[in-house]
């Protein structure tokens, strides 16, 4: 059973056109051995116009969860410029026990388990009620379990995270804000500030470095009576328990994580989020006509559309499939 849950990461940062933008961080903890499955750092940007009514803004949505459940499902990279503490071989984990069964394991892992959850607990914002979300969920075969609304005490694993990745992690990144404006110091605007990409790279140091070896009071085991284990102690002793089995997500499964988006192919290409995309980059696009004509003759859409995968991120080169799934013609 795994607990994911969504929250201001009160430090700021720096957007993609270098103005100072807020930022937000989700992720998963593992209620059996406090292990954190994913992490997931995103931007924050309001949007333009009268509230309610606003376009253009950015906050964590249904795909940002959908890669925070990929994240669960493969070990964490160790980088190169990271501290070697953070490697799992040098770990508690079960590293060779881990490496015989995942040949993911041989290469340089950091020490993060991999916990494939089969039941997880969400609130009901509107990222976590998506349909996109229920899908990739009901494909990697998780039940899903709602907390109810503006009861934190449902997911208190998560409001402890929260606070342990407060003070133990924001609170040392350039850009922190304090907890409020009384403890919040001049000029944080103006002062170095880190990209996302690179709180992502920090934030997920910090959970293989710190937080999976940091010993908690909650974690006890019959095993090892009057002491307290870390995370990774404690995945330790449960992993002969329960047995580890890799289940990589495959490619198919990889094209079902992103979101479909339905739009017309005209001489010039397509266009995305006010992105275009050449036609002459679409070289997949006339090979599914055929089936995309067949697919429309099934299941009938409005106007000439057709479905493409942009994958939330808008890539440089989008891919154009065709295929009935779930009553309707799916990306």
């Amino acid at each position: 059973m795994v607990q994911i849950d969504t929250s201001p990461l009160k430090v700021k940062a720096l957007g993609d056109n270098a103005t100072v933008i807020s930022a937000e961080l989700t992720s998963a903890i593992d209620v059996a051995t406090r292990s954190n499955c994913a992490v997931m750092v995103v931007p924050v940007v309001t949007g333009e116009g009268a509230p309610g009514k606003r376009i253009g803004g950015r906050a964590t949505r249904a795909f940002d969860l959908t890669l925070l459940l990929a994240q669960c499902f493969a070990p964490l990279t160790w980088r190169s410029d990271w501290d070697a503490l953070a490697l799992a071989c040098n770990s508690t984990l079960p590293y060779e026990e881990l490496e015989a069964a995942d040949q993911r394991f041989a290469r340089a892992v950091a020490a993060r388990p991999v916990i494939h959850p089969r039941t997880v607990i969400i609130d009901q914002g509107s990222p976590y009620l998506s349909q996109h979300f229920e899908d990739v969920c009901a494909m990697l075969s998780i039940t899903i379990e709602y907390a109810r609304k503006d009861t934190p005490t449902d997911k208190p694993l998560k409001e402890r995270f929260f606070r342990s990745i407060g003070s133990r992690f924001s609170q040392h990144v350039a850009g922190w804000t304090g907890t409020g404006f009384a403890h919040r110091g001049l000029g944080i605007e103006k002062g170095p500030l880190y990209p996302i990409n690179v709180l992502q790279d920090l934030a997920e140091q910090w959970v293989a470095l710190d937080y999976q070896q940091t010993p908690h009071k909650g974690l006890r085991s019959p095993f090892t009576p009057g002491l307290t284990l870390s995370p990774n102690e404690m995945y330790a002793q449960l992993m002969p328990l329960a047995g580890y089995r890799p289940r990589p997500i495959t490619a198919e499964e990889a094209h079902k994580l992103l979101i479909p988006a339905y739009v017309k192919i005209t001489d010039k290409g397509i266009a995305i989020e006010n992105r275009t995309y050449p036609k002459q980059r679409l070289a997949d696009a006339d090979a599914h006509r055929p089936a995309l004509r067949a697919c429309r003759a099934q299941r009938p859409l409005r106007g000439p559309l057709q479905p493409v995968s942009p994958g939330g991120r808008p890539p440089l080169r989008p891919r154009v499939h065709a295929g009935v799934d779930r009553g309707g013609v799916h990306s």
